[in-house]
């Protein structure tokens, strides 16, 4: 083969691998339902600005924790790192929209319903603020797809996400539940056994094995009434050994999303 001819493939074959997906900071967005500001975080896919491609997007919770060692709490999840290398291998396009959790707000604003000992309870607000405020801005900010949504999240953003897409099937058609807090609330069961979908949905549920009893049981309840539904596409896993831990859902991502978005 010319040998000319050999580094330009060489030179073309290191730019592709070379691509990365751009995470841009966005500060002081206002959540008027719940009269807070919060900072949102957005990953762009490598050909985001090289293309006219609208896609799909996946809405995320406790943004700290999603891009940057720096801002998490205990790890990121690298979640750029793992859609920029499922790009690459898989073809798999997706913005990300990730929501900075409100610290001392969290607790409340995962959770729809108030729990005894920790509180809660406004997660109704939360969510009314990504479907109605937040998602409209992105839709006419970015190129999108408005009605490929995804919701992802884990332990009390597990919950809030199984929430979201029960309480707005209309808007999110997948969801990636990891760890969720089923426990949080006996309210849960009469309100997931109360939800249909009409159109097909997909949901993929991932426990650790090493997450406690409680939490376990907790699990195992919920899927039990969500493997009934009609509609749902429901993959769910007891990962053996698997904690509760950034490092589980980071490992996890990748399989949650390509089976969230298998063609």
């Amino acid at each position: 083969m010319n040998t000319l001819f050999t580094t330009l493939l060489l030179v073309i074959s290191f730019n592709c691998i070379a691509q990365k997906g751009t995470v841009i900071y966005q500060e002081g967005v206002i959540m008027e339902s719940l009269n807070r500001e919060r900072t949102i975080r957005i990953y762009l896919p490598p050909n985001y600005n090289n293309s006219q491609k609208s896609y799909p997007v996946v809405y995320m919770h406790d943004a700290q924790n999603l891009f940057a060692d720096s801002t998490s709490f205990v790890g990121e999840w690298h979640v750029d790192e793992t859609l920029d290398s499922l790009y690459h291998s898989d073809g798999l396009e997706l913005i990300v929209v990730g929501i900075d959790n409100g610290g001392q707000h969290r607790i409340s604003e995962y959770t729809a319903w108030r729990h005894e000992k920790y509180g809660g309870g406004q997660g109704a607000a939360y969510a009314d603020f990504i479907v109605n405020e937040l998602k409209p801005m992105i839709d006419t900010t970015y190129r999108t797809r408005p009605v490929q949504n995804a919701v992802v999240g884990s332990s009390l953003g597990g919950l809030i996400s199984h929430y979201m897409i029960f309480k707005y099937p209309e808007v999110f058609n997948k969801a990636g539940i990891l760890s969720p807090s089923y426990w949080f609330s006996d309210e849960l069961v009469s309100f997931t056994e109360s939800k249909s979908f009409e159109k097909p949905h997909r949901m993929y549920n991932i426990m650790g094995s090493k997450e406690g009893e409680e939490g376990l049981q907790a699990y195992d309840r919920i899927n039990k009434i969500m493997a009934s539904k009609e509609n749902l596409s429901f993959n769910y896993q007891t990962i053996k050994d698997g904690e509760h831990n950034e490092k589980l859902w980071s490992d996890q991502l990748a399989k949650c999303l390509l089976w969230l978005f298998e063609q």
